[in-house]
């Protein structure tokens, strides 16, 4: 059975695109600010770049094994993504929060009071 993959990738086109966004220093800034590939994709076709790869791929094509270049854009660039674990958790406590956020209250400033 003969391998249809392409460098490891399900296409060329999929492996084009990789490896522009994987060798490209303004391609991997604009990443960075981007939570999947498609927001990427759509990014570079409608605001800052050509439609395509400079070899001709389309940043949108329905060929592109989308999930491959999510993955990618996740593990090569640590883009987090949408499904990623936020802990949200909170005591709800407000001074505990400033506390931790680096603010201290009132009283750890030596305020006590209205006489200042």
């Amino acid at each position: 059975m003969k391998d249809k993959t392409y460098n490891g990738w399900k296409n060329w086109e999929t492996w084009n695109v990789a490896l522009w966004l994987g060798n490209d220093q303004s391609l991997y800034e604009i990443a960075l600010g981007c939570t999947s590939y498609m927001e990427l994709a759509s990014y570079l076709q409608d605001e800052c770049y050509n439609a395509m790869t400079p070899d001709g791929v389309y940043w949108n094509a329905k060929e592109l094994d989308t999930n491959a270049l999510d993955e990618m854009l996740q593990e090569e660039f640590d883009i987090p993504t949408c499904d990623d674990d936020i802990d949200e958790s909170m005591d709800g406590d407000f001074d505990s929060g400033m506390a931790s956020a680096g603010f201290g209250t009132d009283e750890d400033y030596g305020c006590f009071g209205e006489d200042y």
